[in-house]
C-alpha cells in the first residue's frame, strides 16, 4: 500500500529561509561577542600588567599625563596610600592622601617633571596612613611619565631609630666632663665630644669622621709636655698638656671591636698630691731645722 507524505507549498519556502537565516546571523553575533569577550581591552591589559608587577603592602604603579594633569594609579598603589578608589584621578585628590608638609614636594615633582631627569618625591601619609612613609619615583616614557610608589616606612623608621640613638649618644657624650672619642674597628673616628677638641686643642682639620686614631694622637701629642704609663695597663696613660693640666687618658675595646677613647682631668689629684708632698718636705726641714736649733741651745748650756 501506498503511503502518501503531505509536501511543502512553494509558498512556505521563503519563511524558512529566512528563519534559518535569522538563526545563522543570530548565532554569528553569539560568537562574535564570545570572541570579543576574550579579546583583551587596553584597560584590561593594562591591569593585567600592573597587577603582575605590584606587590602588595610594598610598590604600586602610577602614571602621570602631562597633557590633561591626570594622575592614574594601580590598585595596589591606591591601597597603599589608603585610596578609596584606583584609577585616574587629579592631583588634588591624590595629595589630598600625602600629610601637609609633603603635599607642595609630591606636586612639583609631578608638574615639573623633565624628561631628561627621574623623579623622586619622598612623602609621609596622613590620616590611616599617618605611619607609613613612601617614596614616589619614576620618569619619562612614551608621552608620559610612568613610575612606582614604595613603601620604604621599614627604612625611614630606621633612620629615625638611628637619629634619636645618635642624639641619645651625642648627649651621652657631651654629658662627660672630659675628653670622649669613639673610633671604629679600623680607628677611625666616629665620634667625640666638644671638650675632646677644646681640652687638646684640636680644630676641625684633625676632629673630623673617619680621621685616624694614630693622626689624631700624633697631633694631640704636639700639646703633650709630659706623657707617662699608668702602672701596668698598656692602654692607659697620663698626660700633662702644655696648659698644665693633667689628663688621665684610656682606651677601651667595644664589643663591635671598636675602641673608645676617654679622659679625666685629675689636676686637682695632682696638685693635691703636690702639696702633700710639699707639706711633707716643709715638715722634715722645719723638723730638721728644730732638731739644730736644740742642739744649739744644747751646746749654749
Amino acid at each position: 500500500r501506498r503511503h502518501s507524505f503531505p509536501t511543502r507549498r512553494s509558498s512556505d519556502l521563503p519563511a524558512l529561509a529566512v528563519f534559518g537565516l535569522v538563526s545563522v546571523i543570530r548565532r554569528m553575533q553569539q560568537e562574535k561577542i564570545a570572541i570579543e569577550a576574550k579579546i583583551p581591552t587596553p584597560a584590561s591589559v593594562e591591569q593585567a600588567i600592573w597587577t603582575a608587577f605590584e606587590v602588595a603592602t610594598v610598590i604600586g604603579l602610577w602614571r602621570w599625563n602631562p597633557k590633561n594633569q591626570l594622575l592614574t594609579v594601580g590598585p595596589e598603589a591606591s591601597n597603599l596610600v589608603g585610596a578609596v578608589r584606583h584609577g585616574e584621578m587629579t592631583l588634588d585628590e591624590f595629595t589630598s592622601m600625602i600629610a601637609d608638609d609633603d603635599r607642595r614636594r609630591v606636586r612639583d615633582a609631578l608638574e615639573n617633571a623633565s624628561v631628561e631627569r627621574q623623579i623622586s618625591a619622598a612623602f609621609q601619609g596622613t590620616g590611616r596612613t599617618t605611619n607609613r612613609f613612601f617614596e614616589l619615583i619614576g620618569a619619562y616614557s612614551d608621552g608620559m611619565f610612568t613610575g612606582a610608589i614604595l613603601n620604604v616606612t621599614d627604612r625611614i623608621q630606621a633612620q629615625h631609630r638611628s637619629r634619636r640613638a645618635e642624639a641619645l649618644a651625642r648627649t651621652a657624650l657631651d654629658a662627660h666632663p672630659g675628653p670622649f672619642a669613639v673610633w671604629d674597628n679600623r680607628k677611625r673616628l666616629t665620634h667625640w665630644n666638644a671638650m675632646f677638641g677644646r681640652i687638646f686643642n684640636l680644630d676641625k682639620s684633625v676632629l673630623h669622621a673617619g680621621a685616624s686614631y694614630d693622626f689624631v694622637m700624633a697631633e694631640l701629642a704636639k700639646f703633650v709636655r709630659v706623657e707617662r704609663p699608668l702602672g701596668d695597663d698598656a692602654n692607659a696613660r697620663e698626660v700633662l698638656l702644655l696648659s698644665d693640666t693633667w689628663i688621665r687618658l684610656v682606651d677601651r675595646r667595644t664589643s663591635s671591636d671598636g675602641l673608645i677613647t676617654v679622659g679625666i682631668d685629675i689636676s686637682k689629684d695632682r696638685l693635691d698630691i703636690f702639696c702633700l708632698a710639699t707639706g711633707r718636705r716643709l715638715a722634715v726641714a722645719n723638723d730638721a731645722a728644730g732638731v739644730v736649733k736644740l742642739a744649739g741651745w744644747a751646746g749654749q748650756a
